[in-house]
């Protein structure tokens, strides 16, 4: 077995997923994500964002101790904002 190329299979896949959820979650196109968020870990923290910024039961304190908390939150907050003012 091509161990390699199964994990490049598989990191595709998930990647894939993550877009999905993202798109669900927002009103981003599949391209303009990987743009925003070009690795996995990105898209991880991206869904977290966009749940945490929608989450009504949330003030506005705790959204941003919370996201703080997200590694890569300014690079992901930078590529929205750069894609809003495009």
């Amino acid at each position: 077995m091509d161990w390699d190329k199964a994990l490049d299979d598989t990191a595709k896949e998930v990647d894939s997923e993550l877009s999905g959820k993202i798109s669900a979650l927002s009103k981003l196109s599949s391209d303009e994500i990987s743009a925003i968020a070009p690795r996995q870990i990105d898209k991880e923290n991206l869904i977290n964002l966009i749940s945490l910024v929608k989450d009504a039961t949330l003030s506005n304190q705790q959204k941003i101790d919370a996201i703080n908390k997200i590694n890569g939150s300014v690079d992901i907050f930078i590529g929205l904002l750069s894609k809003a003012l495009s």
